[in-house]
């Protein structure tokens, strides 16, 4: 038993942040309280399904299978807003409107329309950047079905941020062809780099001829944008306080769970303390152990950082395009920092442009290393540079700067 609670502290310590805005943003106007709620039950249901450490599939599809459980059932969540918009009734044609910028707008006021459910799939795709394959998992269903519902859902999004518009101009309609079509229909699959690499350079030669279907495509990622800033918000310490007092009131595993009678404070310093004893011996044994030549399991990165001997590392990617060439480029660019920044460090990302460069900096963890500097060998003219920085890093993380100079 006490073994299963070490487990959900850890559990709590690293999963907490993203369960609590998955609540958050899916319940909308719905209580505080009833948030508290959904938050303990979703971990102590964990808790109960939880046998041991050795499970046999992803942690996190776990967590996010019980919460999305969870969600869907509660009967008191805040419902589907009413649409009083009289524009909303024939649905607005995003491809045919300008972008605009729509930073400013409510992102939860606009989850507000639609129903739990809905609401979950878009949070879990958009501003926690699940793959199609995990979502159709989490949700019981197939690939083609998430995509369907997720480009509907998007789109719909789209046009009622555009319906909140004082302002919008509307471009002169075409006739949509079967490329627009299939263009259209494969956005979610782009946005979150779902396709192969020869089906996004078609993707983007058709978006670079085709101003509606590009329009569609910056429409979706305002709205990706907009989901991405809604302002984050932690549990606060009496969430975990709910959670462990609920525990004593339960039949855990039809057995009654008998634990010590102290103050919730002071278990709570047993179990950090606890797992503070487990960590350190963990870091001991690794820090001093020499790496095996043979197992191969190790990279030279993670045998380095398990010897504590990899620091601050900055990488330099340098690319020098031509101006005809600056939006392919750019547009690339700006997918390698999706692909790789890592979602909550979005506080240290930096971006700016020009006329004569494009900057991005970012974080991305140390074992997606590799990964990064073969994508940056796409770019054919692009120099990287692997050195340290003075500047202090977190834990497995490393700083990555992306330069396009654009010439001519």
């Amino acid at each position: 038993m006490q073994d299963r609670l070490i487990n959900l502290s850890l559990l709590l310590n690293e999963y907490k942040d993203r369960v609590y805005d998955l609540v958050r943003c899916t319940t909308c106007s719905s209580p505080q309280d009833l948030q508290e709620h959904l938050f303990s039950e979703i971990f102590i249901d964990i808790f109960r399904t939880i046998k041991n450490t050795n499970v046999n599939h992803p942690v996190h599809m776990l967590v996010y299978t019980k919460a999305v459980e969870h969600i869907s059932k509660s009967k008191k969540i805040y419902q589907k807003k009413q649409i009083s918009i009289k524009e909303l009734k024939a649905p607005t044609d995003i491809s045919a409107v300008t972008p605009a910028d729509i930073k400013n707008l409510d992102g939860l006021e606009l989850l507000g329309f639609f129903s739990p459910q809905e609401r979950i799939l878009v949070v879990l795709a958009l501003r926690h950047h699940m793959g199609i394959d995990e979502l159709a998992t989490v949700f019981s269903t197939s690939r083609g079905a998430i995509l369907t519902r997720l480009n509907k859902l998007k789109t719909e999004l789209a046009s009622i941020a555009i319906n909140t518009l004082k302002e919008k101009q509307e471009i002169a309609g075409q006739e949509e062809t079967k490329a627009c079509f299939a263009t259209k229909r494969a956005e979610p699959q782009y946005s979150l780099y779902d396709l192969k690499k020869e089906e996004q350079n078609k993707i983007l030669k058709h978006i670079s001829k085709c101003s509606m279907c590009k329009n569609f495509y910056t429409w979706n990622q305002k709205i990706t944008n907009l989901m991405e800033s809604i302002s984050d918000e932690k549990p606060h310490q009496k969430n975990y306080r709910l959670i462990f007092e609920k525990l004593e009131k339960k039949d855990v595993d039809e057995i009654v769970f008998h634990y010590i009678k102290t103050g919730w404070k002071t278990r709570l310093a047993l179990l950090a303390s606890v797992i503070i004893i487990l960590a350190g011996s963990f870091y001991f044994f690794y820090s001093k152990k020499e790496p095996t030549q043979n197992k191969g399991f190790k990279t030279t990165e993670q045998q380095a950082l398990a010897k504590n001997e990899i620091k601050n590392i900055l990488i330099k990617i340098t690319i020098d395009t031509a101006q005809k060439e600056v939006g392919t480029t750019t547009v690339h660019a700006k997918e390698m920092v999706n692909m790789f920044s890592s979602h909550e460090d979005k506080n240290m990302e930096t971006t700016s442009e020009d006329d004569k460069h494009f900057y991005y900096t970012f974080l991305t963890p140390l074992e997606n290393k590799d990964s990064l500097l073969e994508k940056a060998k796409e770019f054919g003219n692009a120099s990287v540079v692997q050195e340290t920085t003075e500047q202090e890093l977190p834990n497995n993380k490393v700083k990555v700067e992306i330069w396009v100079n654009k010439n001519g």
